[in-house]
């Protein structure tokens, strides 16, 4: 007898041979038609009425589904706290899938020819309670209430984890780390948008994805949510942007009220049309939420029979893209380059010493939102500093940033511990500052960005040193983006650093510098690979620092710089940025340079001179006196 394919299995087959996977529809609008059946939480039922739930089940079965959605949606520690519920989480889990095993074997019993093949899950919504700083859960709640839930689901027999219905993409961040750290469960993981197509933090389609896909999930996508138009639209951009399987789960339609009660109007034939829209577009799984019915799925299954499912290559698919919990950053390509702010970094700089010393988050605070509105679009937060606690400190910093700003942020530190704890409490997909060529380095930074997600700043120096020539830094970052490779890291998620060395000591390496950039672009740019420079650096010792950074800025951004680590606060800099976003067509049409400079005078000029002494005697900074002639009054 042939062993059974695991769900991995069979979705790995099922991509390869361009076949379709169906998951089963609505549980909870199901139990309502047992108008006679009363419970506290539908979980209840699993206890009191089993024989409806293997129904249900049954079913769905019987309509062609492969996936059975488990009757264990609020089987979760956190959110049975106060609902006085008779049984535990776990007790609900693990009676949950005894009814999804009964039902399968019994219908494969009764169906010996169907070779259909069926999978039971876990199935978990939301807890019910926003995460730290929009809630009062921690984290660190979240993941253990998930692990146990997960633990007891795998032990039970669950074939795989459904997360559904989520709202919160830092919840669901918890409850994927839970489930792959402490079980081996395929994970699918869907999130519910209002009609503005952003999830209740927030977050669109395009955060979404980019969130959920540096976590590794086996499929991400969509259930409940609004009318049929609005699904369309949410599974285009879904597909348009995934690498993943994307699941599609509407409800039918929007629930009207009819005499107290919320009906679903939205008829099989209908559903299963636009199901159909769907999946030419590229969903390759799909299901039902609320209101569907056995009549539904099986209407679907049949509309999608003796179909080929095709996904179709989006541009799109082959950006780099940054977040947080609900704004994402798309890096180079059409977007052209973008500034990361490197002010909250203690080197040189007294102030911020002092500020990290004292715990003073209200300075790092001043300094985020004084670069995001010089423009910066990623900040850079580097807290490494002797004699402070830098794991404790990176934590901090960044949970106070994103407590406030909804800007990506660049985590920066030398020390793979504190990479690897800012990583697993960052709210989004982060860039990761840094990782060399020396393998020891690639052997402790790179399992992190498997794990945790995330893009990674690649700097091209190795065991032999910094290389003087530009091929000499080419071959690194060849040998950084193979290591890459082997953990799944994209070359997309690739910002190789050709080293910007002080030009006052080094000036025969300070082109081959841009070299670099030109060759590794002619090499790797179809793979989108991006470059980043700490810029400054290059004019360490030598006068008038800003002459040589904003020329050297603007040689780099045309051999294709995609990220600079500057000061947006540095006028000359950010007059070159704006002024090559325009020449290069990143600016439609001068649309930024033309509110940024209208109305403002050439610094070198009499007339700016004049007027900086005006603006100044106006505001009170200086005074004048005028000598008068005769002798001064007495007193």
């Amino acid at each position: 007898m042939n062993r059974e394919l695991t769900f991995r299995e069979f979705l790995s087959q099922s991509v390869k041979e361009k076949k379709f996977i169906f998951f089963d529809g609505g549980i909870g609008t199901m139990i309502q038609k047992y108008p006679a059946v009363s419970y506290q939480i539908p979980e209840d039922l699993n206890f009191y009425h089993p024989e409806i739930i293997k129904e249900i089940h049954t079913l769905y079965l019987e309509a062609g589904a492969n996936v059975l959605t488990a009757n264990s949606f609020g089987a979760n520690k956190k959110k049975l706290e106060g609902e006085n519920a008779r049984w535990s989480a776990a007790e609900y889990i693990k009676e949950s899938l005894k009814l999804q095993k009964e039902a399968v074997e019994e219908f494969k019993k009764a169906h010996p020819d169907d070779d259909t093949p069926r999978f039971i899950s876990w199935d978990s919504g939301q807890i019910g309670k926003l995460l730290e700083p929009m809630g009062p859960l921690t984290f660190d709640e979240a993941y253990e209430a998930y692990k146990d839930a997960a633990v007891t689901a795998e032990k039970n027999g669950a074939q795989i984890a459904i997360l559904e219905t989520m709202s919160d993409l830092y919840e669901v961040k918890a409850a994927i780390l839970a489930i792959q750290e402490n079980t081996n469960l395929p994970i699918a993981a869907t999130m519910t948008f209002q009609d503005t197509l952003r999830t209740l933090t927030g977050a669109d389609v395009l955060t979404c994805v980019t969130y959920l896909e540096s976590l590794h999930p086996d499929i991400i996508g969509f259930n409940c949510g609004g009318s049929l138009e609005e699904d369309k639209k949410l599974a285009e951009l879904f597909t348009k942007y995934s690498h993943l399987p994307v699941l599609v789960q509407p409800n039918a339609g929007l629930p009207e009220n009819v005499n107290g009660k919320d009906v679903f109007k939205v008829e099989p034939e209908e559903f299963a049309e636009i199901q159909r829209e769907i999946a030419g577009n590229g969903a390759m799984i799909l299901g039902g939420c609320c209101g569907t019915t056995p009549a539904h799925i099986k209407c679907m299954i049949g509309k999608l029979n003796g179909i080929t499912f095709t996904k179709a290559e989006h541009e799109e698919q082959g950006n780099t893209y940054l977040c947080s919990y609900n704004s994402t950053v798309q890096v180079g390509k059409g977007a052209g380059p973008k500034i990361i702010g490197e002010r909250i970094n203690p080197t040189g700089k007294k102030k911020c010493k002092e500020a990290l010393q004292n715990k003073d988050m209200q300075f790092i605070l001043d300094e985020a939102e004084s670069q995001i509105n010089a423009g910066a679009h990623i900040l850079d937060v580097n807290v490494g500093l002797p004699g402070i606690d830098e794991k404790e400190m990176m934590c901090l910093a960044v949970k106070t940033i994103q407590s406030t700003f909804n800007i990506p942020l660049q985590l920066d530190s030398s020390e793979p511990p504190v990479l690897e704890k800012a990583l697993r409490y960052y709210n989004g997909k982060a860039l990761v500052n840094s990782v060399n060529g020396k393998q020891e380095v690639m052997d402790k930074v790179f399992p992190l960005i498997k794990k945790y997600g995330g893009a990674v700043t690649a700097l091209c120096i190795d065991e032999d040193g910094i290389a003087p020539s530009a091929e000499g830094r080419v071959a690194v970052a060849d040998k950084i983006i193979r290591e890459a490779a082997k953990y799944g890291i994209p070359v997309r998620d690739i910002f190789i650093d050709t080293l910007t060395l002080t030009v006052s000591s080094e000036q025969k390496t300070a082109l081959e510098t841009i070299q670099a950039i030109r060759m590794l672009k002619e090499k790797y740019g179809k793979d989108g690979i991006q470059f980043v420079l700490g810029v400054s650096n290059i004019s360490f010792g030598l006068p008038r620092r800003d002459i040589v950074n904003s020329r050297f800025f603007t040689l780099a951004l045309d051999a294709g710089l995609s990220a600079a680590i500057i000061n947006p606060g540095a006028q000359s800099m950010m007059d070159t940025y704006r002024a090559y976003r325009s020449l290069a067509c990143f600016d439609d049409n001068c649309l930024d340079y033309i509110q940024t400079y209208t109305g403002t005078l050439d610094p070198t000029t009499a007339k700016a001179k004049e007027k900086i002494i005006v603006d100044a005697v106006n505001d009170g900074t200086i005074s004048l006196s005028l000598n008068l002639g005769g002798s001064a009054p007495s007193h």
